[in-house]
């Protein structure tokens, strides 16, 4: 079959890698420690330790408090016509 002109199996083809499977211990024994330190370093060392996930900035701005009795509706205490609404104590 063709599609514009051009073979089906060679348009939709792809190619795929060969598997092979080693049985040597001493070399499995070599990959397996040293998959185990590569996930050990990144895990641990990187992400864990030096949070190299994040990224730091120093803050910057103030910060401004300011603390004042409390008013008759909301108004400024530093006005004229501005009272105090303390709560009556017993």
């Amino acid at each position: 079959e063709t599609l514009c002109g051009f073979d089906v199996d060679d348009v939709f083809a792809y190619q795929t890698g060969k598997q092979v499977r080693i049985r040597d211990r001493r070399l499995g024994c070599v990959y397996i420690c040293a998959v185990f330190a590569v996930v050990l370093y990144i895990g641990v060392y990187t992400l864990a330790y030096n949070l190299a996930y994040l990224d730091f900035h120093a803050p910057t701005g103030t910060a401004r408090l300011k603390l004042q009795q409390p008013v008759v509706d909301g108004c400024d205490p530093d006005g004229p016509n501005c009272y105090d609404a303390f709560p009556a104590t017993a």
